[in-house]
Order: structure tokens, then sequence, then C-alpha cells
């Protein structure tokens, strides 16, 4: 029967290897494009409004990428962060020796770097970037370095991505609300731009013991602006934009704060210890391994592998999912290999 069932992979192998999947990055789906998460803001580009500039300015420095949407009551950041490999450094290895083994393997790499910000220190975790490698290079990298005990575990993320809520400092959940010892230059500004308004108490929501429900909380250091005539959203945005710019300019109090972090999406790959082959990810190698990957390329979408199955798929050498990888996986269960 296995013979049989052996050679019914090799016919749909020989079947399926014109219709690989082309070579890829690290790079699977996350959730983080659920569009039900930006339902209800507004994308803002960087040129919209000057005080996103140092979340944008930051986004240069490293190379990140940030989309940003207005809504009722703040501002959605997803952040993308740089795949990379992440790697527990073991006690007798440096960043030399682990950059030594990657420009042996040919694969140039911009930065080996130390999350801590300690070059000696045991047990270090570093990272460096994943960008632009396949799945065949990864592996190749930490079985390097595992066989040369460099490292004592590794892990790559990919697609990572954190939702945060943001708020300005003068902005507190569709209110105008400040510091008292800012009142004469804010009651100053809406004078000079001739807009009616009077000051009430400063407040705040919280949220109560269940986590769901929201009340006021009135707050002794801050009152808030209330004009006479109901500002959009966008409008008060606007306006705490130009006072940033002019009776802010100098307090570094005014930047964008962020009280509030949401969830955050990556995919997380074990990099070390794993299963190669194991496409269905059940910690075993068998024909049924070959049958998923067979399947996953002739119907990706009803036959989808996880963000570690399509790590342990690609088993061939070879960039990409295909065929071959199915072909492998027989011939290793058959001890051919």
């Amino acid at each position: 029967m296995k013979k049989l069932f052996t050679s019914l992979i090799s016919a749909a192998v020989m079947a399926v290897s014109a219709a690989a999947v082309p070579a890829q990055a690290v790079c699977i789906e996350a959730d983080s494009d659920d569009p039900s998460i930006t339902e209800g803001y507004t994308p803002v580009e960087r040129e919209d409004l000057s005080f996103l500039e140092p979340l944008f300015g930051y986004n240069d420095q490293w190379s990140q990428h940030y989309d940003v949407f207005m809504g009722e009551k703040d501002i959605l950041v997803k952040e993308y962060t740089p795949d990379i490999i992440w790697l527990m450094r073991s006690d007798s290895a440096s960043n030399e020796d682990i950059s030594a083994v990657l420009e042996e393997l040919g694969i140039s790499c911009e930065r080996v770097a130390d999350i801590t910000g300690v070059s000696d220190c045991e047990n270090c975790y570093i990272q460096f970037p994943a960008k632009g490698l396949s799945i065949s290079d990864a592996k190749a990298i930490t079985s390097a370095l595992k066989e040369k005990e460099l490292v004592t575990y590794a892990s790559i993320r990919i697609n990572r991505c954190s939702l945060s809520h943001w708020y300005p400092h003068g902005i507190d959940m569709k209110t105008l609300s400040f510091y008292n010892d800012k009142r004469d230059i804010v009651e100053g500004f809406f004078t000079e731009k001739g807009i009616p308004y009077h000051v009430e108490k400063g407040y705040a929501w919280t949220y109560a013991e269940n986590g769901i429900d929201q009340y006021q909380i009135e707050l002794e250091d801050r009152f808030r602006i209330v004009t006479e005539e109901e500002l959009s959203v966008a409008e008060k945005w606007q306006l705490y934009d130009e006072m940033r710019s002019t009776i802010f300019a100098e307090d570094r109090y005014a930047d964008l704060i962020s009280p509030e972090a949401l969830e955050s999406y990556e995919a997380q790959i074990e990099g070390f210890d794993y299963v190669n082959g194991d496409a269905n990810d059940d910690n075993d190698l068998t024909l049924n391994d070959a049958v998923a990957v067979l399947q996953n390329i002739a119907l990706p979408k009803k036959y989808p592998l996880t963000a570690q199955g399509k790590f342990n798929a690609d088993c061939d050498g070879k960039a990409g999912i295909s065929g071959g990888d199915a072909l492998w996986i027989q011939m290793k269960d058959a001890g051919l290999i």
C-alpha cells in the first residue's frame, strides 16, 4: 500500500512541478492587513499634518514603514518593522563570529546588532535583517550557526506590524485639553485666531473595572477649550498642528504620545528545532507532508499552510515551494536521503 501511495505522489509531483510556487523571500501573510482594523479611520499622508513628521522621521532613520489613519478620537498608527532573524548567542560566541558565518555563506548583512546594546553579555539576544532572504538562505544560516555552536536558539520574525492609538498633547478624547501652565498662550492663540470659546475644567476618559465602560474624571491640572462653534475632529487636528508649529514649537511635551498599544501581528517561525519537510506542522515527517505540499501548490486558498509549515516545506535546497519539495519529503520518508 505504501508503494502505491508513493507512486501516486511521484506522479503528482511530476504533474505539479511545472506549477511550482515562485521563489520567495521570507514572507508570510499576517492579519495586520485586515481592513476592519482601520474601519472608521481616514488615511493621513505625511504632508497633511506637520506634527506627524517626527514619526515619519523615525521611519526614515530605521527603514521602517508607517501607515497613519485619523479617527474620531485619535490617530491609529500601523508600524511595520523589518523582518529579522532573532538569535540567542552562545556564551563563547561573538557578533563577529556570527558575521563571519554570514560572509562564508555569501550573505551580505547590514548589521548584526545586540538587542540589549551590550556586546559581551552572556546568552545575548541578537538580531539582523532578514529582508530579501529566501527560506533556503534562512535555513542555511541557522543550520550553520547551530553546527558551529554559536547560537542556542533562533527564530525568524516576519510581517511584523504593531498597532497603537496615538493622541497628540493638546487633544484628549475629542476635546482640546491643555495643562494649566499653558493657559495664557493657548487663550492668546484662540483670541488671535478670532475663534469664540469658553474655558471648562479639564477631564479625561478612563475605563471602568470591567475594562469596557468608560467614564469621565476631572483633572485639576488641566483646562479645556470649548469653541462656541462645534469643530470637526479634523479641524481640531489642524488647529493642534498649527499650535504645535507656533506656540508649542519649543515644547517637547507637545509631541505625540501613545497611551494605548493595541495588538501586534507577526509570523514567528522556529528556526532552530524544526522538522525539515514538516509541511503540515505536526512535528513529524511523513508522506502526509508531501500531500500537504502538493495540495497547497494546486489549491493554496483551500489548503493553506501555517507560517511554520511554509518554512518547513521549502526543504529541497531551492528557493520556493515546489513539487521538488514533495519529492524530497518522499525520498526522506523512504530513507533514500
